[in-house]
């Protein structure tokens, strides 16, 4: 069985919204915690991210959690831009296997679709998935996406 919920949170400190949006997430989500969490964060997130990722573990328990920011975040409950924001995606299932990584750099990278091709070429062959949360300032996503395609078929 698969239990998943979201919460939306915005204004504030990205810490106290990200611990609102676990807590709302957690509960939409009809279970104790979660196998992973994504989370979507907008503005300047990066002088508290520790603390928002360490709200969103506290809160949901996930081993695994995810996530990047942007300009703004859409929900299936609205649409948050120009101020801080947090959305959260929890999903709970015993089948869930993630294992997250991250290539640095990737602007720098010309081959990073080959790279990472070659790092999830296996879970892919398996007939896992992939999300990849590319860097649209620092790296080509469409060159990106085309690598991964050749390389993987």
């Amino acid at each position: 069985m698969i239990a998943a919920g979201t919460g939306l949170a915005a204004g504030g400190t990205i810490d106290d919204a990200a611990l609102e949006a676990s807590l709302q997430a957690i509960e939409r989500s009809g279970t104790d915690r979660a196998d992973l969490a994504l989370v979507f964060v907008t503005g300047d997130a990066h002088a508290r991210a520790h603390e928002a990722l360490h709200a969103v573990r506290r809160v949901t328990g996930a081993p695994v959690v995810l996530g990047c920011s942007g300009t703004g975040i859409l929900t299936e409950r609205r649409e948050v831009e120009e101020e801080p924001a947090v959305a959260v995606l929890v999903v709970r299932c015993e089948r869930l296997v993630a294992t997250p990584f991250s290539f640095e750099r990737q602007g720098e990278r010309r081959d990073l679709g080959t790279e990472l091709a070659q790092k999830i070429g296996s879970t892919v062959a398996e007939g896992g998935c992939v999300l990849v949360l590319p860097d649209a300032v620092g790296c080509n996503p469409p060159a990106l996406l085309t690598q991964l395609g050749e390389s993987l078929g």
